[in-house]
């Protein structure tokens, strides 16, 4: 095959991928695009500056601008590499949780150690940068934000304060979360079930 040939061929099979890619703002991880071409041709894309790689496993077209949180959405993408974000986003198996989702909400100014992700059952990844919370929930505990499903503030917060973090910071997480018309109710219940906890931090939070 020539070189022509080879490179029409793929040039042919990376615009298969633009369908994929352009629900995914972009970004196509390699176990779908292995769907339509090959390792090499994905090495090739990136060599030639079609595609970056921002993450081991996962790539974006060059045309289409950054994720805001590219990392995190890269690790996000990875937890299930083989389903589109769309499907994973009609019956999420991972939501953004911990300091990740105060990042993507926009709340405080915690900045989060590692990516940090609730899932139903125990998962292990290889990676020193991804954290586990084992969790269950209901279609109301999360909300969309930046093409990822991120578990809603007042569970976030109330979570937080089990947890031992800073009472005055997330005073502060709340005054961010208020304006952005936080479930005060909602949070008032999840932080009554914390016991002897509950009192102060209604005291602090309120």
């Amino acid at each position: 095959m020539s070189e022509l040939c080879y490179t029409v061929g793929v040039t042919h099979r990376l615009r298969d991928l633009t369908e994929t890619a352009q629900g995914q703002g972009g970004y196509i991880t390699r176990a779908q695009a292995r769907h339509f071409i090959t390792d090499t041709s994905l090495r090739r894309a990136v060599n030639d500056g079609r595609l970056v790689s921002p993450a081991r496993g996962v790539y974006r077209f060059a045309a289409s601008p950054p994720h805001p949180h590219e990392d995190l959405y890269a690790a996000w993408l990875l937890l299930d590499p083989e389903q589109t974000s769309g499907e994973r986003l009609m019956n999420p198996d991972a939501l953004v949780f911990g300091r990740s989702a105060l990042e993507v909400l926009g709340l405080g100014d915690l900045p989060p150690h590692r990516h940090t992700f609730a899932v139903k059952t125990p998962r292990r990844l290889r990676r020193a940068d991804v954290a586990f919370k084992v969790r269950q929930w209901e279609p109301g505990d999360w909300t969309q934000v930046e093409g990822m499903p991120v578990a809603r503030p007042a569970w976030v917060v109330a979570e937080m304060v089990a947890e031992g973090a800073d009472l005055e910071h997330m005073q502060m997480v709340l005054g961010d979360a208020r304006r952005h018309r936080i479930d005060t109710a909602d949070l008032r219940e999840r932080l009554a079930r914390l016991g002897r906890k509950a009192g102060q931090a209604l005291e602090v939070l309120e």
